[in-house]
């Protein structure tokens, strides 16, 4: 099992009575919210530091941690960082190191570690709908079909099953077909997982899975000017992706789905909406996994930017039509939703999906305490 260390600003208040408690209590309640324990401790560690910020003094002497609601801004979640298993056995001189204003020494991994310089570049629009295919003929269909953005992904085990010279000499053919296509159409074609010939051939962008990031050099790809897609699963990958700073963050499984084996639960609804609000104005998301018509005006009203369909258009009889309808009702759901107009911030831009952000510091945020 994989060990992690929590880092977090320091918040320099003597209002903090009850933060033992109030981390136990939370991290209880976010469990009993069927979050799983990762989530559960990275969202009661926020939560505390939000009420550290917010605390204040009643009366004579020190104050409590504040009551706040629940932690949808990034800002107050922790940096991830990994634990080899050498360092664990010698956290006790990496604390006296950082007490000491130490950095965390070489046995540490942070998930970013040798990423920090990656910037991954912006999308170029807005996503829309996402057709996630297989085959190039049919992601053709979607781009004749004023398709923005669409990621070809071929399954590494249909690869490795015949790992012949004839077979690898197709895969190249059907990447660079794909990227050809999406220069000829103007739009962004990711690749999905081959992220060596995605480099190699000059592709828009990368999509990767949590499981790839050990495998894939991100400098490389970063600095051959890629787009990267991240999945994620979860409050803690959601951190995980966040800190590498992607072009955008896909966000399910949604629900049940056959495409793939999951390493998780469906998320569904309620914590869509968790997870599309932790990452607004931070980073553009994209809701995955079970998605199809059905559920479109569902997936719209959660606040995620985009949302990417894979049987919804694979398995359709005319894809390219399949795409064009989906994307009708993606727009018909967006125009339905209330338009919130911006309160004392009239100079506000509005919100573009596809332009990202950066975290900004807990001391930039305004408290608003629970009554």
């Amino acid at each position: 099992m994989s060990s992690y260390w929590l880092n977090s600003e320091r918040v320099n208040t003597s209002n903090n009575h009850g933060t033992g408690c109030t981390l136990s209590t939370a991290i209880a309640c976010f469990l009993a919210h069927n979050y799983v324990l990762h989530d559960a401790v990275v969202m009661a560690k926020a939560y505390v530091l939000k009420g550290l910020v917010c605390s204040e003094s009643f009366g004579k002497g020190a104050g409590p941690v504040a009551k706040t609601a629940w932690p949808d801004e990034i800002q107050y979640y922790p940096e991830i960082t990994a634990v080899s298993g050498a360092e664990i056995n010698n956290l006790g001189k990496t604390q006296q190191e950082l007490a000491a204003g130490g950095k965390f020494s070489n046995g540490l991994i942070n998930t970013a570690q040798g990423y920090l310089d990656c910037r991954f570049p912006a999308l170029h629009k807005g996503i829309g709908v996402y057709p996630v295919v297989d085959d190039v003929t049919m992601l053709q269909s979607v781009l004749e079909a004023n398709c923005i953005t669409v990621q070809l992904r071929i399954k590494a085990n249909a690869v490795n099953e015949v790992s012949n010279d004839a077979q690898q000499t197709k895969l190249v053919q059907d990447i660079s077909r794909a990227i050809a296509l999406g220069k000829q159409y103007n739009a962004q074609v990711f690749i999905n997982d081959h992220w060596q010939l995605a480099i190699q051939l000059g592709a828009f962008g990368v999509h990767l899975g949590q499981e790839d990031l050990e495998l894939a050099d991100l400098n490389e790809i970063s600095a051959a000017g890629l787009a990267l897609g991240l999945s994620s699963h979860s409050v803690f990958e959601i951190l995980l992706a966040q800190q590498l700073n992607p072009s955008y963050i896909a966000l399910g499984h949604i629900f049940p789905t056959t495409t793939k084996v999951m390493p998780s639960k469906p998320q569904g609804l309620a914590k869509l909406a968790r997870y599309s609000a932790l990452l607004n104005n931070v980073c553009p998301t994209v809701a995955i996994g079970g998605i199809d018509a059905s559920v479109i005006t569902d997936i719209k009203a959660t606040g995620v930017d985009s949302v990417a369909v894979v049987r919804a258009i694979t398995e359709a009889e005319n894809p390219a039509k399949a795409y064009s309808l989906l994307e009708q009702q993606w727009h018909l759901a967006a125009a339905q939703q209330p338009q919130q107009q911006p309160q004392q911030q009239p100079q506000q831009q509005p919100r573009q999906s596809h332009v990202k952000s950066h975290k900004p510091s807990v001391k930039q945020l305004q408290c608003e305490p629970v009554s």
